[in-house]
């Protein structure tokens, strides 16, 4: 298993802030996940490995795993929604994700599922991440992220 590269996972809400700040996909040291100021920690860099042969959504190929360079464990959605960092021993179908060209992460278990900044703003550094319903017609940018590579 050979990541792709690393990066930092940006979203596109803006920053709650004074000066203009990004917001990065972090996994803190509970293991919880929420958007950080700064990209640079470890918990804020992501390795993705790519699988191919995973069909996400019973017809989609290609599904990527995100390993936080922090803690060395997977990003899971849960039967419950709940988004957890895993240690990597057991791949399942949660630890799958897709990466959509709107620059949402969805699960690949179940495509009405995403990452989101929770909640409308404004968002701080902490703010909670959580797997919410994506809404197509939306242009929410708290389901909306980039990759920066590190």
């Amino acid at each position: 298993m050979n990541a792709l590269a690393t990066y930092r996972i940006v979203s596109l809400v803006p920053a709650n802030s004074t000066v203009p700040a990004s917001l990065y996909l972090n996994a803190d040291a509970e293991g919880s996940l929420t958007v950080n100021f700064d990209g640079t920690v470890a918990t804020s860099q992501w390795a993705l490995f790519y699988y191919p042969d995973v069909v996400a959504w019973g017809s989609m190929p290609g599904a990527v795993i995100l390993v936080n360079v922090g803690s060395n464990k997977v990003l899971t959605r849960n039967r419950n929604d709940a988004l957890t960092m895993e240690t990597p021993t057991m791949i399942g179908e949660l630890n799958y994700w897709t990466i959509a060209d709107t620059g949402a992460i969805r699960s690949a278990a179940d495509g009405s599922r995403n990452l989101n900044v929770q909640g409308g703003g404004p968002y701080d550094n902490g703010n909670p991440v959580i797997s919410y319903g994506w809404d197509p017609g939306s242009h929410n940018l708290n389901e909306r992220w980039t990759f920066q590579r590190v």
